[in-house]
């Protein structure tokens, strides 16, 4: 992985020759769920996101509070519209 500026033109034109699409879009997709989750380093979340043709499906899995791991999979052509939705159904299932 490759992180820079957001305000560094130079680079991130330089980066794009070696940007691969399907890996940025699956990318994409599991930083949607984590981020919707609010989670980082201490939250114990899982998710893999692969192309599916030209949908994006994803494994995702939710272990927090001494509950059973939770697991959600789905698919989508919107990288953050999946994760998401992946991370709104795992929060979800835990409620009556």
């Amino acid at each position: 992985a490759v992180e820079c500026r957001v305000d560094d033109a130079r680079s991130l034109e330089a980066l794009g020759a070696i940007d691969d699409a399907d890996v940025h879009r699956a990318v994409a997709a599991e930083r949607a769920f984590l981020g919707a989750l609010g989670g980082g380093c201490e939250l114990p979340v899982g998710a893999l996101a692969v192309l599916d043709g030209t949908e994006i499906r994803m494994e995702a899995l939710l272990a927090a509070d001494g509950a059973a791991p939770r697991r959600a999979v789905d698919a989508d052509g919107d990288p953050e519209a999946l994760g998401r939705r992946l991370a709104h159904a795992l929060v979800e299932t835990d409620r009556p």
